[in-house]
C-alpha cells in the first residue's frame, strides 16, 4: 500500500534506489562493453535518502532537486502570504498605491536582503551558537535554526526596506505629495525609525516562517536543511579500490 506521505509528493521527485545504482555500477565496471546508466553515482552527483521510502532519494542538484526546492518555495510563500492577506486587504482599502515605483523601492531591497543573508546567518548559528556539528543535531533543532536564521534575516529585511515603506505610506495618504515633502514631514531619521519595531516583529516572523516551512518541506522529501557541511558524495567501487 502506498505511503500517505508519499502520495502527496509527485513521483518524479524521487530517483531510483541507491543500492540498485551501486549494483549497476559494479556490474558495468566488470563489463566495459555495457553502456553506463545515465543515473550512475559520481562525486558530483549523489542521492539523499527519502524518509518515506528507505533506499530511495533525490539526486542533489538534479532537475528533481530543483523541482523539489521550487515546490517548497511556492508552498512556504503561499502559506505565509495567505495568512497575511487579510492585513493586506485592510491596508489596500486604506491606501491607493501610486504606481509601481514606490513598491519596487520597498520590495526589491527586502527580497535581496532576504536571500543574501539567510544562509550566512544559519552558518553562523551552527558555527557559534550550536555546541555540536549539524549532522548530530535533531531535525527539530535544525528546523529551529532555520526559523531563527529566517527571523534574523527578516529583521535585516525590515531595516533596509523600512524607509521606502514609510515613503509609500506617506505618498498614498497625502494627495499630491512628493518624496521631498515626505522627508520634510517625517524627517530623515523618522523614515528609518518610525514604526520600525512593529515592522521588525511582523517581517521577522513572516520571513522566519517562510524559511522554516521551506526547510521543513525539504526534510519531508528527504533533502537536508539549509546550512552546515554538505553530505559527502558517494564513491564508486572503482574509486574505492584505487
Amino acid at each position: 500500500m502506498e505511503s500517505p506521505k508519499h502520495s502527496l509528493i509527485p513521483s518524479f521527485l524521487y530517483s531510483s534506489s541507491v543500492r540498485s545504482l551501486l549494483l549497476d555500477q559494479m556490474l558495468n565496471n566488470s563489463n566495459p562493453k555495457s553502456p553506463s546508466p545515465p543515473t550512475m553515482l559520481s562525486q558530483k552527483n549523489f542521492l539523499i535518502a527519502s524518509p518515506t521510502e528507505p533506499g530511495k532519494g533525490i539526486e542533489m542538484y538534479s532537475p528533481a532537486f530543483y523541482a523539489a526546492c521550487t515546490f517548497g518555495g511556492i508552498l512556504s510563500c503561499g502559506l505565509t502570504h495567505m495568512t497575511v492577506t487579510p492585513l493586506d486587504l485592510v491596508k489596500c482599502n486604506m491606501q491607493l498605491y501610486k504606481g509601481i515605483g514606490p513598491l519596487w523601492g520597498r520590495q526589491i531591497p527586502y527580497t535581496m536582503m532576504k536571500f543574501a543573508s539567510f544562509e550566512t546567518i544559519v552558518e553562523m548559528i551552527y558555527k557559534y551558537a550550536i555546541p555540536r556539528p549539524k549532522d548530530q543535531c535533531s531535525k527539530g533543532l535544525q528546523l529551529g535554526v532555520s526559523f531563527a536564521g529566517g527571523y534574523v534575516a527578516g529583521v535585516f529585511c525590515a531595516i533596509v526596506s523600512h524607509p521606502a515603506d514609510n515613503l509609500v505610506s506617506f505618498l498614498n495618504n497625502a494627495r499630491g505629495a512628493t518624496v521631498g515633502d515626505a522627508v520634510k514631514k517625517i524627517g530623515l531619521l523618522g523614515l528609518f525609525t518610525r514604526g520600525l519595531p512593529l515592522r521588525i516583529v511582523m517581517i521577522g516572523t513572516l520571513t522566519g516562517a517562510q524559511w522554516g516551512i521551506y526547510d521543513a518541506f525539504k526534510v519531508f522529501v528527504g533533502l537536508p536543511t539549509t546550512g552546515g557541511v554538505a553530505p559527502a558524495a558517494a564513491i564508486s567501487p572503482s574509486e574505492a579500490k584505487a
